[in-house]
């Protein structure tokens, strides 16, 4: 794992509730959310009380690395439709 998510890896079907105490309503939204966040830490909470959080600076230091590492061409799509 990249290691601004080392420990994380293993966590698996969870299902987001709410970004920086914000309850995400679809993806497009929980991009925003994280888009244009001044904070300089992004909280994610799931369903059953498990979080995460983020360091924003760090996780858009790390995007190229491991969008490389995973093969991914692009970070994120979103159509002019849903911005």
């Amino acid at each position: 794992p990249a290691s601004i998510n080392k420990g994380y890896q293993n966590r698996r079907s969870m299902i987001l509730k709410s970004i920086n105490n914000i309850n995400v309503k679809n993806i497009a939204h929980a991009f925003k959310l994280i888009r244009n966040s001044g904070n300089r830490f992004i909280k994610f909470d799931f369903v059953g009380g498990a979080a995460i959080v983020l360091g924003k600076k760090e996780a858009e230091k790390s995007l190229k690395q491991i969008l490389l590492k995973y093969n991914i061409d692009r970070a994120y799509f979103i159509s002019a439709a849903e911005e």
